[in-house]
């Protein structure tokens, strides 16, 4: 609920990302999962905000996701 508050508040409306994301996107592995950070899009382009997110690895089935913050650093 805090970051859905967050985001109403930016004043922009997130969008889908556009493959050249991917290249300044940051993933590292860490206990047991992979951190990783991705910048965020708005319909007005690349915004300053970041989405933190945890990512478990299956042993079997679909991948787990966990958002962590989305944030401006």
């Amino acid at each position: 609920a805090e970051i859905r508050r967050y985001l109403a508040a930016y004043g922009d409306r997130l969008t889908e990302l556009p493959e050249e994301t991917w290249t300044a996107s940051i993933a590292q592995w860490m206990d047991g999962c992979w951190d990783v950070f991705v910048d965020l899009w708005t319909v007005s382009g690349k915004s300053d905000m970041v989405l933190a997110v945890r990512v478990f690895e299956p042993e079997t089935g679909a991948y787990r996701f966990v958002v962590d913050a989305v944030y401006v650093p």
